[in-house]
C-alpha cells in the first residue's frame, strides 16, 4: 500500500458525484439534450445539501478529530436525515428518486452501526486505504454489511475509494438527474411501464415475440440435451467444444444465405416453415441419439442452427410493417428480451428434463416447442407484397453487396456491432480464467453470466420504458465506449464483488445498445432491403463472435487475464468510434413503402 493512500477517509459526496456528473453530461448530450435547462431546475430548501455536506467534510477531516466519538457518529447519522429531508421537500422532481433512495440505503446502515459505514476488508484493500479512527467507515461495524462499502475502485484511479450500493444509485441517480432536466424535465415521468407492454397489445407482435420465446427455448432444450447426451457417453471435452462450435459457425452461413433468401419469400410463410423444418430436424437427432451416432447428431444440430438465422434476420426485418414507428424501440425490447428469458428457462428445463427423464424425453419436449413455435408463427398476418418480391428475384447477388457498400451508415452500424461481438466473443471464452485469477470461488463465473443477463434484460426494460419511439444517433457509438471504460476497470480491480457489478453494467449498456441498433437499422433502411443488411449483420457477427472465442486461447498464451480484458476494451473502443463515425454519416432517404414497391 502507498503511504499516500494509507489514510483516505471514504470519499465525501461532492468527490463520489464527480464521475457521475461527467457521464451525466455525455448521456444528456448524446439524447440531443440542452445543458442550458439545467440551470433551470427549481430545488427546495438547497441549504440542506449544503450544511449536510459541509458537516460530513468537517467530521471527517483533521477537524473531527477533535470531536468526541459519540456527538461525531450521532452527527454523521444527522447529516443523512437533512439529506432525505431534502429529497422529500423536492419529491416532485421525479429524476430524485434514485438518488433518495440510495440516501436512504446509507442512513440506513449507518444508524444501525451507530455512525459509521461497515467496510469489506477486501474493498479497503483492493482500493489502497486504511481509515484513521475519526474516518466514517469501519470494518468492524457488522449490521447490514451487505449495504456498506464491499466495492471498491482500484488503488491505479484518480478517484479511487470504497463505495456501497447505496452510493452506486446515488451515483445513477445523478446521471438520470442531469440527462432528465436536459431533456424531458425533471418532474417528467421517465419510465412508463405502459411503453413496454404497448406493442404486446397488437396480435402480430404478441403472436412474434411468443413464437421467437418457445421456438428460443427449444434451442436451449436441444444444446443441453445434446451436449448431455455426447458427454455422458464418455466423449471428450473437445467433443462438446466441437458440438458448440457447430452450434455457433451455423449463423455464419445461416445470415447469409438470408441476404439472398428471405426478401424472395413471404414471411408469413418462411417463418413457420422454419419451425417446422427445424421439428423435423431434432426429430432426426432424436433417430441419431438412439442409433448412437454423434456424427448425426452434429450434423442435425448445424443444420437446425442455419435454419434458426433465417429466422433471426427475417424477424426485424419485418418488425417496420406490423407496428407504428412510434413503438418500434419497444418493438425490439421486448424481442430482445425473449432472447434472456428463453435462454433462462430455456437451459434451466433443459438441465432437469436431461437430468430427470433422460434426452429422448428431452428431445420429444423439444420437438413439441417447434411445433408450438409454428402454431402461433402460421396464425400470423403480415401484409404481402409480391412486386418487391419479384423484384428482389430478379437482382444478383452483386447488386445486394453493391447495395450495402453505397449504404454506408448501415455498413458502419454493422462493422460497429461485428468488432463489438468479437470482444463478447473473447469475454465469453475468458471470464472463467480471469475470476479463478481474482481468486473467486468456481461459482463466480456463474455469477459473472447472471450479471450479464440481468444487466441486458434491464438495458431492454429501460429502453422499452423510457424512449418515445425514436433512436438516439449517437448512443451506440457512446455506449460501446463506456462499455469500453468498464472493461478497462475491470482489467484494473482486483475484487470479485466489483468485477461482476461491472459486469453488470457491461450488460445493461449492451441491452440498450442492441434495441438502439436493430431500430436504427430499421429506421434508415427500405424495407424491400431489411432481410439483406440483417442477413449480412447477422453473419458477420457470428463470424466475429466465433473469431474472439478462437482468439481466446491464443491470447491467454502471452496475456495474463486482465490483459486480456485490456484488449476487449480497445475493440469496444474501435466499435464505439466506429459508432460515432456511423451517426456522423446522413443516412440514404428512405422510400415510403408504396414508392418502394413501384419501384420494384
Amino acid at each position: 500500500m502507498s503511504a499516500d493512500n494509507a489514510v483516505r477517509p471514504r470519499p465525501y459526496p461532492g468527490v463520489f458525484l464527480l464521475p457521475s456528473i461527467l457521464v451525466g453530461i455525455v448521456v444528456a448530450l448524446a439524447a440531443g439534450g440542452d445543458l442550458n435547462r439545467l440551470a433551470a431546475v427549481d430545488f427546495r430548501r438547497p441549504w440542506l445539501v449544503v450544511v449536510a455536506l459541509g458537516v460530513q467534510v468537517a467530521l471527517f477531516s483533521q477537524l473531527g478529530s477533535h470531536v468526541p466519538g459519540g456527538v461525531r457518529d450521532l452527527a454523521h447519522v444527522g447529516t443523512y436525515l437533512l439529506l432525505i429531508a431534502f429529497g422529500l421537500a423536492n419529491r416532485r422532481i421525479r429524476a430524485l428518486a434514485l438518488m433518495l433512495a440510495g440516501t436512504v440505503m446509507n442512513a440506513l446502515v449507518v444508524a444501525v452501526n451507530g455512525g459509521r459505514m461497515p467496510l469489506s476488508p477486501g474493498a479497503a484493500e483492493a482500493a489502497g486505504i486504511s481509515p484513521q479512527a475519526y474516518a466514517n467507515v469501519s470494518q468492524q461495524a457488522s449490521r447490514l454489511r451487505w449495504l456498506g462499502d464491499v466495492f471498491a475502485l482500484p488503488d491505479a484511479l484518480p478517484l479511487a475509494n470504497v463505495f456501497s450500493l447505496g452510493d452506486l444509485l446515488i451515483g445513477v441517480g445523478a446521471v438520470w438527474l442531469i440527462a432528465a432536466a436536459a431533456t424531458v424535465g425533471v418532474e417528467a415521468r421517465i419510465v412508463v411501464t405502459r411503453r413496454l407492454l404497448e406493442p404486446l397489445r397488437l396480435p402480430e407482435v404478441a403472436r412474434l415475440t411468443a413464437g421467437k420465446f418457445v421456438s428460443q427455448v427449444g434451442d436451449w432444450l436441444t444444446i443441453v440435451a445434446l451436449v448431455g447426451w455426447i458427454y455422458s457417453r464418455g466423449a471428450s471435452t473437445s467433443a462438446v467444444a466441437l458440438l458448440l462450435l457447430v452450434r455457433m459457425a451455423p449463423p455464419v452461413v445461416g445470415g447469409s444465405l438470408a441476404v439472398f433468401v428471405v426478401e424472395r419469400l413471404p414471411v408469413a410463410r418462411l417463418l413457420p416453415a422454419v419451425e417446422l423444418a427445424r421439428g423435423l430436424i431434432v426429430a432426426a437427432a432424436l433417430a441419431a441419439t438412439l442409433a448412437g451416432s454423434e456424427v448425426l447428431v452434429i450434423t442435425a444440430l448445424a443444420l437446425s442452427g442455419i435454419l434458426a438465422a433465417l429466422s433471426a434476420a427475417a424477424t426485424p426485418a419485418v418488425l417496420p410493417s406490423i407496428v407504428a414507428p412510434n413503438v418500434l424501440v419497444a418493438a425490439n425490447a421486448a424481442i430482445g428480451m425473449t432472447k434472456s428469458l428463453a435462454m433462462a428457462v430455456g437451459a434451466g428445463a433443459g438441465a432437469l428434463a436431461l437430468a430427470r427423464f433422460g434426452v429422448v424425453t428431452s428431445l420429444v419436449i423439444d420437438i413439441a416447442t417447434f411445433a408450438v413455435a409454428f402454431a402461433l408463427f402460421a396464425r400470423l398476418r403480415i401484409a404481402d407484397t409480391p412486386r418487391s418480391r419479384a423484384a428482389a428475384r430478379r437482382q444478383r447477388p452483386f447488386e445486394r453487396v453493391r447495395y450495402l457498400v453505397s449504404h454506408r451508415q448501415s455498413g458502419l452500424l454493422i462493422l460497429c456491432f461485428s468488432v463489438a461481438t468479437y470482444a463478447t466473443g473473447l469475454t465469453n471464452a475468458s471470464l472463467p480464467r480471469y475470476f479463478d485469477h481474482l481468486g473467486g470461488p468456481a461459482a463466480s463465473y456463474g455469477f459473472a453470466i447472471g450479471a450479464l443477463a440481468a444487466g441486458l434484460t434491464a438495458g431492454e426494460i429501460f429502453v422499452a420504458s423510457t424512449s418515445s419511439g425514436s433512436a438516439p444517433s449517437r448512443w451506440i457509438g457512446l455506449g460501446l465506449l463506456g462499455m469500453a471504460v468498464l472493461f478497462a476497470m475491470m482489467a484494473g480491480t482486483t475484487q470479485v464483488a466489483m468485477a461482476v457489478l461491472l459486469l453488470a453494467g457491461v450488460g445493461f449498456i449492451d441491452g440498450t445498445t442492441d434495441v438502439f441498433f436493430d431500430t436504427t437499422l430499421q429506421q434508415t433502411t427500405e424495407s424491400s432491403r431489411l432481410a439483406t443488411v440483417f442477413g449480412a449483420s447477422a453473419a458477420t457477427t457470428a463470424t466475429t463472435m466465433v473469431l474472439g472465442v478462437a482468439s481466446a486461447p491464443l491470447l491467454a498464451g502471452v496475456l495474463a487475464p486482465p490483459q486480456v480484458f485490456g484488449v476487449v476494451a480497445l475493440a469496444l473502443a474501435a466499435a464505439g468510434a466506429i459508432g460515432l463515425l456511423a451517426a456522423s454519416t446522413r443516412p440514404a432517404p428512405v422510400p415510403s413503402p408504396a414508392a418502394a414497391e413501384e419501384g420494384g
